[in-house]
C-alpha cells in the first residue's frame, strides 16, 4: 500500500493554514471568503488494501474499502491491472472487484484511484502473489483452520473416548463376569459338594447304624439240648389194687 496520499493531505492542510494566516494578516473580515478558504476541497485518498498470497485458480476479491475523502464526499472507484498477465477484473468500478487467479505462479499488481467528484486521488497499488501453497498464509484462514482443527480434534477425541470407554467397559465387564462366574461356580460347587457329602454321610451312617443295631438287637440264640426224662420216686404196688 502506497503512503504517497498522506503527503497530499499534509500539503493541503499546510496550504489551508497558510491561507488562513495570510487572510488574518490582511485583516480579512469577509465571513464568506473565510468560509470558502476553510472549505477548500481536499483530494480523496485511495487504499488498495494489503498484499496477499493466493492459490492458482482461486477466486480473489480486492479491497478498497479503506479509501476515504477528507471532506466526506462520496467516492467512485477505478481499478486496473498494471503488471502481470491479463485477468478479467469484474466490477472494477466498485470498492471490491474480483478476479480468478491464473493457474500458474505469478505476481499481479493492481492500481486503484478514487474520485470525490472533483479530484482524483493519487494511485495506490497492491500485489497479489499467486503461489502453490502447502500452508495457507491467509491469517483469516489460519484462524479458521485452527478453530476447525480444535473443533474436529475435540469431536474426534470425544468420539474416540466414547468408543474406547465402551470397548474397555465391555472387555472389563466380560472379564469380570467370567472371573466372578468362575469364582462363584467354584465356591458353589465346593459348598454344594461339602453339603451333599455331609448329608449323604449322615444319612448313610444313620441308615447303617439303624440296620446294624436292629439286626444285632433282634437276633435270639436258640440252643437245642437233648431232653431229660424224670420217672419220679420208686413206689410199691399191692396186688389187686388198681
Amino acid at each position: 500500500m502506497s503512503t504517497r496520499p498522506w503527503s497530499t493531505i499534509v500539503s493541503a492542510v499546510v496550504t489551508t493554514l497558510f491561507l488562513l494566516s495570510l487572510m488574518a494578516l490582511q485583516g480579512c473580515d469577509d465571513e464568506r471568503a473565510l468560509s470558502s478558504t476553510i472549505g477548500v476541497n481536499q483530494p480523496p485518498v485511495a487504499d488498495a488494501g494489503a498484499e496477499r498470497v493466493v492459490s492458482p485458480g482461486q477466486r480473489v476479491t480486492l479491497d478498497g474499502t479503506a479509501s476515504f475523502d477528507p471532506n466526506g464526499d462520496a467516492l467512485t472507484f477505478a481499478w486496473s491491472l498494471v503488471d502481470g498477465p491479463a485477468v478479467a477484473l469484474d466490477r472494477a468500478d466498485t470498492s471490491e472487484p474480483s478476479f480468478t487467479a491464473p493457474d500458474r505462479e505469478v505476481d499481479l499488481t493492481f492500481s486503484l484511484r478514487v474520485n470525490d467528484g472533483k479530484f482524483d486521488s493519487e494511485p495506490d497499488t497492491v500485489v497479489m502473489r499467486v503461489r502453490h501453497q502447502t500452508v495457507n498464509n491467509d491469517p483469516n484462514n489460519a484462524t479458521n483452520n485452527a478453530s476447525n482443527n480444535a473443533t474436529n480434534n475435540g469431536s474426534n477425541n470425544a468420539a474416540n473416548n466414547a468408543i474406547n470407554n465402551a470397548t474397555n467397559n465391555a472387555t472389563n465387564n466380560a472379564t469380570n463376569n467370567a472371573t466372578n462366574n468362575a469364582t462363584n461356580n467354584t465356591t458353589n460347587n465346593t459348598t454344594n459338594n461339602a453339603t451333599n457329602n455331609a448329608t449323604n454321610n449322615a444319612t448313610n451312617n444313620a441308615t447303617n447304624n439303624g440296620t446294624n443295631n436292629g439286626t444285632n438287637n433282634g437276633t435270639v440264640v436258640d440252643t437245642n439240648n437233648s431232653p431229660t426224662a424224670e420217672a419220679g420216686p420208686a413206689q410199691t404196688v399191692d396186688g389187686g389194687a388198681s
